[in-house]
């Protein structure tokens, strides 16, 4: 992913709280909301070549998902204000 979007800091969420299935994609929304509150991606885990660091300011965060059984979903999160 990193070499398609070079310099866009990614985060694995699966990687940190499970395969939840259904529930993958609000807590996708969760922790992208908790994200833009306090203004900073969590760490990458250590040796991740895929997770990257990144310190650049943000003011949107996009959350994917894949069905179980059907359907994907993209949310786009945004600050207002």
């Amino acid at each position: 992913i990193s070499e398609e979007l070079p310099g866009v800091p990614v985060r694995a969420t699966a990687n940190r709280v499970g395969h939840l299935m259904e529930c993958q994609f609000p807590v996708g929304i969760a922790l992208a909301v908790l994200t833009l509150q306090t203004g900073k991606l969590p760490a990458p885990p250590p040796g991740s070549k895929v997770e990257l660091a990144g310190n650049t300011p943000f003011d949107a965060v996009v959350v994917t998902s894949v069905g179980h059984c059907r359907g994907e979903g993209l949310a786009l999160v945004e600050r207002v204000g």
